[in-house]
């Protein structure tokens, strides 16, 4: 990750679009109801979401990676101390809390299943499956660092396209979600030599990529999410191509007359910042989910409801936890 000084805008912006694009599908899907089962649209709009988002943000580590000057070494140490320790800590403060939820707002209650859910945690990467899934990649990208950046990055794409398509990688170690995801990581890093020239594209042909994704990753969902290459490859690059376009935007007017215009970049390129802790610190999730339904009905107010209540929440606990000095390297600051 980029220090203070090195950090760039567009790359922060990119992350906080694709986090609170995680925020607002998971405000459609989360427990205890799930609008999917009850309005198409809900269904459209999450597929929408999920086309991209994940996606996105492995895309966007890659091309971290790519920048970095650090050894091999560095790297493995820096990972396990930024997602590693993280990941464990988190899962372990998820499974104390599902001995006490009540059973209406875990998704998965825990009662007397601990070995399970341990199995869960190191097997199967747990309720941060994320975090687990980069982790994995970085170990497993770093003897690629150099020939990614080569003609051997076509090749080697191709097979994990392959693969993930043919679908034939097992459920442990959620290698099948590694297969899949490690090729935007790839893809990332080769940009990364490609930067400055693929900024220009996209900011020039952004409302290209608009029509693209109304087309393709929203009104034709129903059918596109049917079809193993163009959801596993096509529609995520159409999506994370937008974004990182609309994020050099947003990046570029920044300092707008406007000072509601300033807040709203502002909170972005915020959530971009912690957007690692944001995705840990979903523990008021379940709470919130659960109040709104009882005393909510309409769908549309339930997402909007939940998605601003949870991002209050979360920030809040990133302004607290990043002050608490014990915290810094459990949730990874």
């Amino acid at each position: 990750m980029m220090n203070n000084q090195q950090r760039d805008l567009t790359i922060d912006l990119a992350k906080g679009i694709a986090i609170l694009f995680v925020y607002f599908g998971h405000s459609i899907i989360y427990h205890p109801i799930d609008l999917r089962d009850y309005y198409h649209w809900c269904f459209v709009l999450e597929r929408m979401v999920t086309s991209f988002n994940m996606p996105m943000f492995f895309i966007i580590s890659g091309l971290l990676f790519g920048f970095s000057h650090k050894s091999n070494r560095q790297v493995l140490t820096d990972k396990m101390r930024r997602l590693l320790i993280p990941y464990l800590f988190t899962m372990g403060v998820i499974m104390i809390s599902k001995f006490f939820l009540p059973s209406e707002m875990a998704k998965h209650k825990l009662a007397g299943l601990g070995g399970v859910f341990l199995k869960d945690i190191f097997l199967h990467g747990g309720d941060r499956w994320f975090v687990y899934v980069l982790f994995w990649i970085f170990v497993l990208a770093i003897p690629f660092r150099n020939a990614i950046k080569t003609k051997c990055f076509w090749l080697i794409v191709s097979i994990s396209i392959t693969i993930t398509i043919m679908d034939i990688m097992p459920e442990i170690f959620l290698s099948w979600k590694i297969c899949k995801y490690i090729t935007f990581f790839f893809i990332g890093m080769y940009c990364s030599q490609y930067y400055v020239q693929i900024k220009n594209t996209l900011s020039r042909y952004v409302w290209m990529l608009t029509l693209f994704f109304i087309v393709f990753n929203l009104c034709l969902i129903d059918r596109l999410n049917k079809m193993p290459f163009v959801w596993d490859v096509v529609l995520p690059l159409i999506g994370s191509s937008l974004f990182f376009g609309v994020a050099i935007k947003i990046g570029k007017r920044k300092d707008g007359t406007s000072k509601v215009w300033k807040a709203l970049v502002g909170y972005i390129e915020y959530c971009g910042k912690f957007s690692l802790q944001f995705y840990l610190l979903t523990f008021a999730y379940p709470i919130i989910r659960f109040v709104t339904v009882k005393f909510v009905s309409d769908p549309v107010l339930i997402v909007l409801i939940v998605f601003i209540l949870q991002l209050i929440a979360v920030t809040i606990l990133v302004e607290i936890t990043r002050r608490i000095k014990y915290l810094r390297i459990p949730l990874g600051y």
